[in-house]
């Protein structure tokens, strides 16, 4: 039996989608090594390869000069200063406009890719194996990964896509891998291009923003955020908001997570997440309402379905699902379904199992439980006393309610 929980953004398993980023790690000779950053403060290895290698080639620069390659599956060395590498070998450099760092992917983390990260390219396209995207990742060299990398951090490839998506492997003619955490993955992004002021702009994002107040934020609204805030009118946020600048109007329009102003006192964040509220339900509202779904979601916020249910339809029904709680047809929907299997246990002090919330806007999220081996209908349901199955949150604070 499988079963499917559909709790508060539409996820999906499928293709990793690479970022604009074949220029942010180059490959040269004669430069000085150069270590990229570990979130957390430290250092990792400056990265290598013999010239003319492809990308699975890649390896760290030793203290000696040497350039080891992944496959050999040795350990990395200490972190202190490294002379130039040996002749033959070129070594990557962060391009001066990007960032470039490894990321901490913890355990158990879903989806096991973060979206910043970085595939291996050759000649400014994505390099594949065996038809599949692979990027680097580097082990935390830790006591929770002491059996599979001695206790001490190395290089591997990290699948990004197909069956093995999430495993971190250092050699590949070993089936141990790391998967779904416990490593780190390099990523890169061009940073951001400084924002110029336009007028004609500015005037553009105004009327947008006005016409979305307009259209789904009522009277009612309007006075419960004046309540809320408890100082200072609706009136005068809105003039104010309408009055910035067409940099700052569009990251207020943006789906930042939360934006660094003044207007705050006034009530911009809480403005941002209730006009992303009333949006949400009036996309639900066009054209859903018909689904034999739609008022339970809307009152409880928790569907829970068996796959195996002939009723459902399937992978079919799981889509419309999705556009049903999302309130999208195609938006974020993928055409397909491709489901992978992951491991995933109960961590202890797990933030995962807290009520929080990550962003202003609402968001749906999908659990799915299979079995066997795993767990059956009546623990998936039993499963949320230990964990919110559902928060319900006013976006104004009004109340706070946990579904259990």
């Amino acid at each position: 039996m499988v079963s499917l929980h559909v709790v508060a953004w539409a996820a999906q398993v499928a293709a990793f989608q690479p970022k604009e980023s074949a220029h942010c790690l180059q490959w040269q000779t004669g430069v000085a090594p150069q270590r990229l950053r570990v979130e957390g403060g430290a250092w990792g290895p400056a990265l290598c390869r013999q010239v003319g290698a492809n990308p699975l080639a890649t390896g760290f620069l030793a203290h000696d000069g040497r350039c080891i390659p992944i496959a050999t599956g040795e350990d990395e060395e200490g972190t202190g200063d490294l002379p130039a590498a040996d002749k033959g070998i070129e070594l990557a450099t962060a391009h001066p406009d990007c960032e470039v760092w490894w990321r901490e992917v913890s355990e158990d983390v879903i989806p096991p890719t973060p979206e910043l990260a970085m595939p291996l390219w050759e000649g400014g396209e994505v390099f594949r194996s065996g038809g599949l995207q692979l990027g680097l990742c580097r082990s935390f060299g830790s006591p929770a990964t002491a059996a599979l990398d001695g206790g001490s951090p190395r290089l591997g490839h990290i699948a990004l896509e197909g069956p093995e998506i999430g495993r971190c492997r250092f050699r590949a003619d070993r089936p141990k891998a790391l998967i779904g955490g416990l490593f780190h993955i390099l990523q890169a992004r061009p940073m951001a291009t400084p924002c110029s002021q336009d007028p004609s702009e500015a005037a553009r994002l105004r009327k947008k923003l006005l016409w979305r107040v307009e259209h789904f934020l009522g009277q009612e609204e309007q006075e419960l955020l004046e309540r809320v805030v408890g100082g200072g009118s609706f009136v005068q946020l809105l003039e104010g908001t309408a009055a910035l600048d067409s940099c700052q109007l569009q990251e207020v329009l943006s789906a930042s997570r939360f934006v660094l102003h003044p207007l705050n006192s006034l009530g911009l964040h809480l403005l941002r997440a209730l006009l992303a509220r009333r949006m949400y339900e009036a996309r639900l509202a066009r054209g859903y309402a018909s689904h034999p779904d739609y008022k339970r979601w809307l009152r409880d916020g928790l569907l829970i379905k068996d796959l195996d249910d002939p009723a459902l339809g399937g992978d079919q029904g799981v889509l419309e699902l999705l556009r049903m709680v999302s309130g999208e047809d195609s938006e974020g929907i993928p055409e397909k379904l491709e489901w992978q299997q992951r491991n995933v246990t109960m961590q202890e002090a797990d933030p995962q199992s807290q009520i929080h919330i990550d962003t202003f806007a609402p968001i749906v999220k999908v659990w799915v439980f299979h079995d066997p081996p795993g767990i059956n209908m009546s623990q998936a349901q039993g499963n949320c006393g230990r964990m919110p199955c559902f928060l319900d949150v006013d976006l104004l604070g009004r109340k706070l309610q946990a579904r259990w």
